[in-house]
């Protein structure tokens, strides 16, 4: 829970770490909220960076491995409009939260440095990356069997398959977190490290330690994060989800919405002489992003 200041004493500024590696991923939503109207989730939802402008590192998926099992599925995904949305609800998150807590706007300077000294690091984290893939793979797997059964919203088959969607998510992150290793990348080789470590029955976040370039400066350095926290995060939203799904108590998302936004689509549906955006050739530095919002 953010803390409460009163109107004569907010803080100057919100801490954030210089060291700290601060991974931010996305992933689709199944509800849409009063801030993510387009339900395009950043996880987690830190704000210290970007109000600092300072760099947070962007989870890219494995954009092939995702291109070969949309073929399977028959689908297109536009993932440079979707990353787009994504950070567009964070920096909006971010100007909520920051005016909320400081009683301050948040800074055109801050949110565009932020952006612009992320899109200069550079690192390799397979295992979250292997689990963003996942996510995104499971969403679209489960956008084609509706398509393909012509599942029409407000149904309970619908719900069933929302239902069932977090189901796969809550196994998958559950023996993720009750595994407690995860995979990074030390001097080009893999390295294998704890999610946590257990004392006296408590539970302790394992602080990881990475090597991280800055492209813009020709320079390595040692930066931190803890993988658990995000794990918890992601574990939680779907949690969350699910207990809305079986309570009724809110709107879900119509999946029409993506193919209106032309982020995902069905492949025949394309016509085949427009021209549309490649996965393989995707590529983070090249993202153009409308921050003035």
């Amino acid at each position: 829970m953010s803390p409460k200041f009163g109107i004569s004493n907010p803080p100057a500024k919100l801490k954030s770490f210089k060291n700290d590696l601060a991974p931010v991923g996305f992933n689709f939503d199944i509800f849409p909220t009063d801030i993510f109207k387009i339900p395009i989730m950043p996880i987690p939802m830190r704000i210290d960076k970007t109000s600092n402008g300072r760099a947070t590192f962007f989870i890219i998926p494995d954009l092939l491995k995702l291109d070969s099992f949309l073929e399977t599925l028959d689908l297109v995904f536009n993932f440079e409009s979707f990353l787009i949305e994504g950070l567009k609800n964070l920096i909006i998150y971010s100007k909520k939260k920051y005016k909320e807590i400081t009683y301050r706007t948040l800074s055109l300077e801050s949110l565009t440095n932020w952006f612009e000294n992320s899109l200069n690091l550079k690192t390799e984290l397979p295992s979250l990356i292997e689990d963003f893939t996942f996510l995104l793979s499971e969403y679209l797997k489960m956008f084609a069997i509706i398509e393909n059964e012509a599942i029409t919203i407000n149904s309970q088959e619908y719900t069933a398959r929302l239902s069932e969607y977090c189901d796969i998510n809550i196994k998958y992150f559950k023996e993720r977190i009750e595994g407690n290793k995860i995979q990074i990348t030390e001097k080009g080789a893999l390295k294998t490290v704890k999610l946590y470590r257990e004392k006296k029955e408590k539970y302790y976040p394992d602080i990881i330690s990475i090597d991280v370039e800055n492209i813009k400066k020709n320079k390595i350095n040692k930066l931190t994060f803890v993988p658990y926290l995000i794990y918890d995060d992601i574990l939680d939203c779907f949690a969350y989800n699910k207990k809305l799904l079986e309570n009724n108590v809110k709107k879900t998302i119509d999946l029409k919405l993506w193919k209106d936004m032309g982020i995902i689509n069905i492949r025949s549906n394309i016509n085949k002489s427009q021209k549309s955006f490649s996965l393989k050739n995707f590529n983070l530095n090249n993202l153009k992003l409308e921050i003035m919002l």
